[in-house]
This record gives structure tokens, C-alpha cells and sequence, in this order.
């Protein structure tokens, strides 16, 4: 499969965007090169280090490495505002609102490093098996979306991703050893550091290992329709004086409009005026289009 069917180079118009759309639908994976600037990818570093430090003050780090968590971040926006700059990219904002349908909200976000393979012990939260990201339901294809943000090069040899083209379709996943028998047809993606790796949550994939001398450092991220739960109540673990200064857009990727209430008080809290005033267009819209 020629790479050219799948990479594409970030520009000025929407047709880098419409060609990972399309990308995605017929494959269920592609590649967009050119979406993070060098400072945010060098901040985002940073900010990951401070992270890890901070976390293994609040959890015990053997208690990590026996759950194969370390050194995976959750909630990275929780510990540097950075990560928010991540659902502010405009290129992850078009493809959101083009590859589904329904409102997508972010399910989980979280900076993952793939160790070289002599300690991969410690990266039991990189699947090295055949597997769809998102097999809790049996889904159609371009409900569930994923997003891989290396910040650092993935290469053949550093933890590439491997995919079967048009996986996103299959009915039924085959058996693992029917699946390694059949390694003519996957793909190999590697993308340069700064690029978004989309994947449709059906597409079935594995990770390599990680051959290289150096670590393989990602922001992971997955946004799925509002009505699934998301990993965690990210509007009430965000700081309140935080949230209010994010623009609106973002807020809605972190759930605010697809939360429940936490008290008969929440339930029956009055609208806001700019509440109502978003009701009062929606119904306007919805009449307008004869729904």
C-alpha cells in the first residue's frame, strides 16, 4: 500500500483535511503530517516530566508498575495547561467534525512513553496483540476516533503502529495466530514527530515493539459520541477558575454539556442566560429544519 494513499502534509486549505476523512473511511487509518508546532511539542516534554513527578507524589510508583501503568500520565491537563492546547488544534478539529455524525466529547487523554524492549515490563498498556481500541460495543465504523500525537518520530524500529487496511468494516476480529499469519496485508505506520495518527476505534492493530535504544514518548487521545462514558468527570478534576477561561469548544470536548447532575440541587439548578439563549437556537434550528 503506497503511502501517499494514507500521509498527508498539513496546508492552508481544507484539502489535507478532506483527504484524512477519506482516508479514514475507506482504510480506517491515516496520517496527517505538520499539525504541532516544535515549541509545543518541546513544552509538552516538559510538562510531562513535571507531570510524572508530580503524580508519583500522590501514587506509590511500584503500585503503577504493578498495574502497568507506569509511566503513563492521565488526565495530563489536570497537571499543565498544555495538554489543553492539544483540543485546540484546528486540523483535530476538523476532522472531529467531519468523521462522525454525532457530537464527539474526549473520552480519555493521557501521555504514554513506550520504554526500548528491554523494559517493556514496565509498558503493559501498549498492546502488543491484534486488537480494535474500542471493543466494549459492537460499532459501526466513524463513531469512535483516535488520535496518536508522537513527539517524537515513530519509526519502524521505535514502536510503529501496525494496521490492516479496511479492518474498521470487519464484522468479527479473527483469532490472533490467523491474524499473524496474514502480515502481507498490514501496514506499518510511522509518522515524524509532531503529526496526528487518526485511526477509526474499529480498526485493528497492534503496536510494535520498541527495538531502539531510546524511549517513544505519544499523547494518546480518544473521542467518542457523548452518550459513552468518559474515563473521568473531567469538568469537576479541572480547576473551576481553568475551565472558565477555556474557549467553549474545548469545555464541550471535556464533556460540560454531557454531564449529570451530582445532587437533586445540580438537577434542578436554573439556566444560565446564555443557557437558555443556546436552547432557544437549537430549537429555532430545529424548526427551521423541519425536524
Amino acid at each position: 500500500m503506497e503511502r501517499a494513499s494514507f500521509s498527508f502534509q498539513i496546508d492552508q486549505e481544507k484539502g489535507s483535511v478532506d483527504a484524512c476523512l477519506q482516508a479514514l473511511d475507506n482504510y480506517g487509518f491515516t496520517v496527517l503530517e505538520g499539525v504541532c508546532s516544535d515549541s509545543l511539542l518541546e513544552r509538552t516534554m516538559a510538562a510531562i516530566e513535571e507531570g510524572r513527578a508530580a503524580l508519583l507524589e500522590k501514587v506509590d510508583r511500584d503500585l503503577m508498575i504493578e498495574r502497568g501503568e507506569f509511566p503513563q500520565l492521565r488526565f495530563p491537563m489536570c497537571f499543565n495547561p498544555v495538554f489543553f492546547e492539544f483540543l485546540q488544534l484546528q486540523p483535530l478539529l476538523s476532522v472531529i467534525d467531519g468523521f462522525s455524525e454525532d457530537s464527539l466529547v474526549l473520552r480519555f487523554q493521557s501521555a504514554q512513553r513506550v520504554f526500548p524492549n528491554d523494559e517493556r515490563s514496565f509498558s503493559k498498556q501498549v498492546y502488543h496483540h491484534f486488537h480494535r481500541n474500542f471493543r466494549h460495543l459492537q460499532l459501526e465504523p466513524g463513531k469512535v476516533l483516535e488520535c496518536v500525537m508522537p513527539l517524537s518520530d515513530i519509526t519502524a524500529d521505535n514502536g510503529v503502529i501496525l494496521v490492516f487496511p479496511g479492518s474498521h468494516r470487519w464484522r468479527d476480529v479473527p483469532a490472533n495466530e490467523e491474524l499473524k499469519s496474514r502480515r502481507e496485508e498490514l501496514v506499518a505506520i510511522e509518522a515524524p514527530a509532531g503529526s496526528m495518527v487518526l485511526l477509526d476505534g474499529m480498526t485493528v492493530h497492534r503496536e510494535e515493539f520498541n527495538y531502539s535504544k531510546k524511549p517513544l514518548d505519544l499523547v494518546l487521545h480518544q473521542f467518542v459520541p457523548s452518550v459513552i462514558k468518559q474515563h473521568a468527570d473531567y469538568c469537576r478534576a479541572i480547576d473551576p477558575a481553568m475551565m472558565e477561561k477555556l474557549p467553549d469548544r474545548t469545555r464541550f470536548l471535556l464533556g460540560e454539556k454531557s454531564r449529570v447532575p451530582a445532587s437533586i440541587e445540580e438537577y434542578y439548578r436554573p439556566m444560565s442566560a446564555a443557557e437558555m439563549k443556546s436552547m432557544a437556537l437549537q430549537y429555532m434550528v430545529s424548526e427551521f429544519a423541519g425536524e
